[in-house]
């Protein structure tokens, strides 16, 4: 553990401002007699402005990386589903 993170006061090193938007889309497919069965079909998008900021900043002052962060949200990713309901 590094003790030089201590120098600088708490709260003045911060990350950019992160905004993301989901969306959801849902359609379901009813058959069978009386519609007693369906497929439901499900698109997921994350992260639709593909807003990757960065966080978890470097508070070693001995690192080459200091003040850098360390990790970013993860990138824009679509996710399908289909489900068979009885």
């Amino acid at each position: 553990s590094s003790t030089y993170r201590f120098i600088e006061q708490a709260g003045s090193r911060r990350s950019d401002d992160h905004y993301q938007l989901d969306l959801n889309y849902t359609q379901n497919f009813y058959f069978g007699a009386n519609d007693r069965y369906a497929v439901q079909l499900r698109a997921d998008l994350y992260n639709v402005f593909d807003n990757q900021t960065g966080y978890d900043i470097n508070p070693y002052l001995t690192s080459s990386t200091y003040g850098e962060p360390r990790a970013y949200y993860n990138p824009r990713r679509l996710q399908l589903m289909a489900k068979f309901m009885f």
